[in-house]
């Protein structure tokens, strides 16, 4: 690369940097002025310190999680050095293990600094989770409080959905370190049980995989809840297919999300790969299956007496209504 090619880069990079900072420094000082001129500066402050408090430990948080776990898989007694190979990138390139390093850093960094944003955009689910209180009404599907929906269940969402992607982004991170330094070799995707990986390589990457399993299996109880906040047949909320078919479907679901993540585990600590393969398997036909059945069962013994089926449920929404 040129020194001019090199140059311009940067420019255009800093002057992208300075058009957020300003655009952000501009909505600040609108916002204070307004708040200031309604009498209402209480409001603006505590808002501006959930977010720098929830950008700072969410931006940290993903720093360390991702730096610690690429540092483990970098690290080694002596250096080693990976080719990319020329049909990747138009011809072979030598990377050695500082580099890679640095590239690390810098790409934990970068995908901190935006998971810090992403968190602090819901800044307000926080605090009406910090702040919320029961009803003293529960719901007639799973005997939750009504609180539990507006105030809990949507932060527990996202921040299992950001966990989720920076373990994803771990988990695909190391398993290409481990791969570029020789430790983990496939011929091909069809030959998994032929997969050749150093025992802390598994143990990482199993360690890494059980736990994503797992927050899919969380993510899975979760939406049972949202059974009752969405809309799948005439009004809001839980119908008959939803509590007697899809209910159950989402539990059989959890379980063999569950059973993947232990399989995960057993597969980190024997490097035994076939009941993995086999309870991710299980996961994917339990999914379809929980897409196929509610709907056969809905067309199939609803819909020819829907208005008896579904008035108790029509009755629950109406109720709810008062």
């Amino acid at each position: 690369m040129t020194i001019p090619k090199y140059l311009t880069r940067i420019s255009l990079i800093g002057l992208f940097v300075v058009f957020i900072l300003l655009s952000s420094i501009v909505a600040f000082v609108t916002d204070w002025w307004w708040f200031s001129e309604v009498g209402h500066t209480q409001i603006f402050i505590k808002s501006l310190v959930a977010k720098i408090a929830l950008f700072s430990t969410a931006g940290i948080f993903a720093a360390v999680f991702l730096l610690a776990n690429f540092s483990l898989a970098i690290r080694s007694k002596i250096p080693w050095m990976a080719t990319l190979p020329e049909a990747l990138i138009g011809r072979p390139v030598n990377v050695d293990s500082r580099i890679v390093k640095k590239l690390a850093v810098i790409f934990s960094l970068a995908v901190a600094f935006f998971f810090g944003f992403a968190a602090a955009a819901n800044w307000q689910e926080v605090l009406k989770f910090i702040s919320g209180a029961a009803f003293g009404a529960a719901d007639p599907v799973f005997g939750r409080d009504i609180g539990f929906y507006l105030f809990s269940l949507p932060v527990f969402q996202i921040g299992l959905g950001l966990i989720k992607f920076l373990v994803l982004l771990s988990l695909a991170g190391c398993t290409s370190i481990y791969f570029l330094r020789g430790s983990l070799y496939v011929a091909s995707l069809r030959s998994l049980k032929q997969m050749q990986i150093e025992r802390a390589a598994r143990i990482h990457l199993g360690i890494l995989l059980a736990i994503f399993l797992a927050i899919i299996a969380t993510g899975v109880y979760l939406s049972r809840f949202m059974l009752l906040t969405s809309q799948s047949g005439l009004v809001f909320g839980a119908m008959y297919t939803d509590t007697t078919v899809r209910i159950f479907m989402l539990w059989i679901s959890m379980a063999t999300a569950a059973l993947a993540a232990v399989s995960a585990i057993f597969w980190a600590w024997s490097g035994k790969l076939s009941p993995l393969i086999g309870a991710i398997s299980l996961y994917i036909v339990v999914g379809f299956a929980g897409a196929v059945i509610p709907s056969l069962v809905q067309k199939l013994v609803v819909a020819p007496n829907e208005l008896v089926k579904e008035t108790p449920f029509i009755k629950y929404n109406i109720a709810a209504t008062r």
